[in-house]
């Protein structure tokens, strides 16, 4: 079995396939050819139980909410906003480490 998922995953790299795809398709082809199906039972049940998790749900989220505020242009004005409060320290190292915390 391994070395079916090895040659399985030089052939995809050589093809130019991006790794998180070969990271993916691998292990299913190595399971296939092996004629171990009864792993892919367990496979997509150890899936679904690993994404079923709020704290891992919240990363898409958090990646969402940031691709928001940068749309609308969010994080231009508190930038701006955090320079305009910190502007009494004129080239100074305190106000670059205040406005951009």
């Amino acid at each position: 079995m391994s070395a079916i998922l090895f040659w399985v995953i030089l052939a995809t790299v050589a093809i130019g396939v991006p790794i998180s795809f070969v990271l993916f398709v691998g292990p299913i082809a190595a399971i296939i050819f092996s004629g171990k199906e009864i792993f892919m039972a367990t496979l997509l049940q150890r899936l679904y139980s690993g994404v079923n998790q709020y704290p891992i749900l919240a990363i898409p989220m958090f990646l969402l909410a940031g691709e928001l505020l940068n749309t609308g242009k969010i994080t231009e004005r508190l930038v701006d906003f955090a320079n305009e409060g910190t502007s009494i320290f004129e080239r100074c190292l305190t106000r670059d480490a205040l406005s951009t915390a």
